[in-house]
């Protein structure tokens, strides 16, 4: 007779009632919860207190490794990379200022300032006791004077002195006074490229507040377009020309030639606003 093995008590199945709905049990029940994740937290899982906390999960440390890795290797130098044989960042598209959809407007009025004040590789005073650099962008304070990139006389670039002694002669100068005159109170000059690339700078940076004075800016003739940017350039406020520019919108010449008149700018300029306004064939805008 073959012998059977003894029975095992088979363990009592535990049945919910009244006490699994106690406090106690509830406590005993998310104990045991909190554990699990605990358990769970050091493989690298999120660590949450419990079910029914609504926080943010921490990060594991290894999580934390990774991020702190990422952070420094953005910080690195494009020249750290390279020696450390880490990806380069995505080039930006560079930008072309001759696919601007301004650039033909600028460049126009660069070459009509540049006819009607000249180019000066120094720094001089206009009528209006400004101090003034290349083809008429305003230097007046310290901070913009020492902005330019400036050379001395023997070609290489200026110091922090050098530039402040030439803004302080400029100072205390005679406004008004003929280049010559500035010419010889300075000894910092600006190169050629920097010549230039102030004044489009300077008119680039005028257009957004040109648009937002002047709604209808981009329908009117070229010839008030450069009357408007004149008056913004010299002036740094359109928006201080109200009668000129409901003349504009009334398409009333004889009011647009009287409201643009500027008694503290060279009589050539005020003739040469005088002679684009006349010069507009075209009224239908």
């Amino acid at each position: 007779m073959v012998a059977l093995a003894p029975k095992t008590q088979a363990e009592p199945k535990q049945e919910d009632n009244w006490f699994s709905f106690t406090p106690l049990k509830k406590a005993e029940n998310r104990a045991k919860t909190e554990n699990i994740f605990e358990v769970k937290s050091l493989i690298g899982e999120p660590k949450r207190k419990s079910l029914f906390d609504k926080s943010e999960p921490q990060k594991a440390p290894a999580e934390q490794i990774h991020e702190e890795k990422s952070n420094e290797q953005q910080s690195l130098n494009l020249l750290e990379r390279k020696q450390k044989n880490l990806p380069l960042p995505p080039r930006k598209p560079e930008y072309s200022f001759e696919k601007d959809p301004d650039y033909e407007l600028i460049m126009r009025n660069i070459k009509r300032m540049k006819n009607l004040e000249g180019v000066k590789p120094y720094g001089y005073k206009d009528t209006k006791d400004t101090i003034t650099v290349a083809e008429g962008v305003k230097a007046n304070t310290r901070e913009a004077y020492h902005a330019f990139d400036w050379r001395n006389q023997r070609g290489e670039k200026a110091s922090y002195e050098e530039v402040d002694a030439d803004y302080d002669n400029l100072r205390g100068a005679p406004s008004g006074q003929l280049g010559s005159f500035y010419e010889n109170l300075t000894k910092c000059r600006l190169p050629e490229e920097e010549m230039h690339r102030k004044p489009i700078e300077h008119i680039k940076n005028d257009m957004p507040q040109i648009r937002r004075n002047v709604k209808n800016f981009d329908r009117y003739p070229k010839q008030i377009q450069d009357v408007i940017i004149d008056i913004q350039y010299n002036t740094g406020h359109i928006e201080r020309f109200p009668n000129f520019l409901d003349a504009v919108e009334r398409k009333d010449l004889g009011a647009m030639i009287k409201e643009s008149y500027r008694p503290d700018v060279q009589a050539d300029r005020n003739q040469e606003i005088i002679n684009l306004l006349k010069s507009i064939k075209n009224w239908d805008y």
